[in-house]
């Protein structure tokens, strides 16, 4: 975001100046690098820099009132949720990891319980962790169910961490909309939010795609040019479009949704059931899920792509990459599924 300095032949005002010094200040944030966040305007934080996991209400993220990620209830302090978000975080950087992704919606944000959730957040970033909050809709609408509901949700998160460099907004999970219609929604919000008042660069906003089944197609919303300096986001899973177990065809179904915008491109969700003993390092398999998990990893790390793991925690799940142990400790559910998560993130 730039400001205006007026004409050379007149000095800058006082408020001009204080703009200038507040953009600056602000933009400059963290260095880029796998723990930071980048806080800058211009191109946006290569999207190879994002490594992590989802970490889920149990009872999934779609949740008509408060949202609780696993460990937490609506009885926990802002010190247990500390403490726990302490392990979880640590127990993620001991294999790699850099980057949660949270859920919200507008229940949680307006209600008491928020000071609670950002002690979660405040905890993450604090650890060098980057966060992307995302918001689920209350029910399975994938839409706006409510205009003044959407804006009063951002209004809120924005003020609270517009001005933290580690925290990046992705605009909404698993969109329905056709492409121009979702279009015009990410626009209003790139117009109401990043401007002098909350000092979001567009670098730390993520465009997810749209279509069948929700956040395909990021390279529709990657051709509009006021997106450029924006991250983009997509969701890849079997067998939504096709099983198969031949990698190459998920390699280029992957391909076909995300080119040319790899480098700038999220899969803020993408796994599979990983308590059925499955090897993930063993392909070509006659598992389609196996293939399915070697084609697209293989993908993202020759495209030097982000990745969210669906889920990193979610109790109960047998999906989720960790099961936790009250707040002492977690566990890997599968050793060769966490192995081919950090092929995918280049490790």
């Amino acid at each position: 975001m730039t400001f205006p300095t007026g004409s050379t032949s007149k000095p800058l005002s006082i408020l001009a100046l204080l703009c200038l010094v507040i953009a600056t200040c602000s933009s400059s944030g963290a260095p880029n690098g796998n723990g930071s966040g980048d806080g800058g305007n211009g191109a946006p934080e290569p999207a190879k820099n994002f490594k992590g996991f989802n970490w889920a209400d149990r009872r999934d993220n779609f949740v008509n009132g408060v949202l609780y990620v696993s460990g937490l209830s609506a009885s926990s302090t802002d010190a247990e949720a500390q403490t726990l978000t302490t392990m979880v975080i640590k127990t993620w950087q001991d294999v790699g990891a850099n980057t949660v992704r949270l859920p919200i919606n507008l229940p949680t944000v307006k209600s008491s319980f928020w000071s609670v959730y950002k002690g979660v957040i405040d905890k993450a970033t604090s650890m060098g962790f980057k966060v992307i909050l995302c918001p689920w809709t209350t029910d399975h609408s994938q839409k706006v169910q409510n205009t003044n509901d959407f804006w009063a949700m951002w209004d809120i998160v924005t003020k609270d961490y517009g001005n933290n460099s580690r925290v990046y907004f992705e605009l909404m999970n698993e969109v329905s909309y056709s492409a121009p219609s979702w279009r015009s929604i990410c626009d209003d919000w790139v117009s109401r939010y990043v401007t002098a008042t909350t000092l979001i660069p567009k670098g730390r906003v993520i465009i997810p795609g749209c279509g069948k089944h929700g956040e395909r197609n990021s390279n529709q919303m990657g051709q509009f040019p006021e997106f450029n300096e924006c991250l983009l986001a997509v969701h890849l899973y079997d067998p939504w479009d096709l099983t198969s177990t031949d990698v190459t065809k998920w390699y280029d179904l992957a391909k076909s949704e995300i080119e040319p915008y790899g480098d700038r491109t999220i899969v803020t969700e993408f796994g599979q059931k990983m308590t059925g003993g499955a090897d993930f390092m063993v392909t070509p398999s006659a598992d389609s899920t196996v293939d399915y998990l070697a084609g697209l990893s293989k993908y993202m790390r020759e495209h030097q792509m982000g990745g969210t793991y669906w889920v990193g925690l979610r109790d109960g799940d047998s999906w989720s990459l960790f099961n936790r142990h009250g707040t002492e400790s977690m566990t890997v559910t599968n050793p060769s599924g966490l192995k081919r998560l950090q092929y995918a993130w280049g490790m």
